[in-house]
């Protein structure tokens, strides 16, 4: 029951003892109770009774850092690069799509020097995540016990090795070239940024969904829930044209550009 919905604003700073005009700049993130519900049973949510329908921005931190930065946009799916992935596919059972949204997911959170120290600790351990969603039984994890205290760790370790899996490192590497290749742009914004990227964007993404609550909320009185950077509201078709209308236009006013975002029905 999401009736009586709290919303809660996190910023977060990426230095110590900063004034608070400055740690309003990174962050604010909104979460809620409708966050917590798989996609898989969000489509059940009813709006006064009604069917709902999801309006999502897609690839929304990469769009508002190329927007912000560039004033463009690349065209077509930001996570997919010009490689044959259907092997690497069968193998392991993961899409290299999602193996491209965890590296840029990364570059646009962390600064150049973990990113390259961690980075591929990073994608396979989400790999392995995937798969344990899909497969539990195969893909289990365990708590190794210390033999001097005999007491469990409370970090959970993979039961299944890459090799087992079917991770090819010179694979996840070329994976990894031309993503970074194609998005130069990115990269090049992540070595010249002392500032942790990724909460800069959380801040845009979070006033993208102010705007939207107050054209919806407070200026038309039409019920809206937000999932990050998801609106869900009462399936209608003029609903429907008026979100996203309402998602392009807060996001080319967030961002200072004339930039239209991928957006799709979920």
């Amino acid at each position: 029951d999401v009736r009586n919905i709290w919303y809660r604003r996190i910023f977060n700073n990426c230095s110590e003892n900063s004034s608070g005009i400055v740690l309003m700049r990174y962050g604010g993130r909104f979460y809620d109770e409708t966050c917590n519900i798989p996609s898989e049973f969000r489509k059940f949510i009813t709006i006064n009774g009604n069917k709902t329908l999801e309006l999502d921005i897609s690839a929304t931190h990469p769009s508002l850092l190329y927007a912000t930065n560039y004033g463009k946009i690349p065209e077509g799916d930001l996570y997919k690069i010009d490689y044959d992935g259907t092997e690497f596919e069968q193998n392991v059972g993961v899409k290299v799509r999602d193996v491209c949204k965890v590296i840029l997911t990364a570059a646009i959170n962390m600064n150049e020097v973990n990113y390259k120290k961690r980075i591929n600790n990073i994608i396979y351990e989400k790999i392995y995540k995937i798969l344990n969603k899909k497969d539990p039984d195969k893909y289990r994890y365990y708590f190794p016990i210390n033999k001097k205290t005999g007491k469990k760790s409370k970090k959970k370790h993979r039961c299944l090795t890459n090799k087992q899996i079917g991770i090819d490192a010179n694979e996840i590497r070329k994976i990894r070239t031309l993503l970074e290749e194609k998005h130069k742009p990115i990269f090049d914004k992540q070595r010249e940024n002392n500032e942790i990227l990724g909460l800069l964007f959380l801040r845009q993404e979070s006033d993208i969904v102010m705007k939207i609550f107050e054209e919806f909320i407070l200026k038309r009185k039409i019920p809206v829930l937000q999932v990050y950077d998801s609106f869900i509201v009462e399936d209608t078709p003029e609903n429907e044209v008026f979100l996203r209308e309402t998602i392009v236009k807060t996001f080319q006013e967030v961002t200072n550009s004339d930039c239209v975002p991928g957006i799709k029905k979920k």
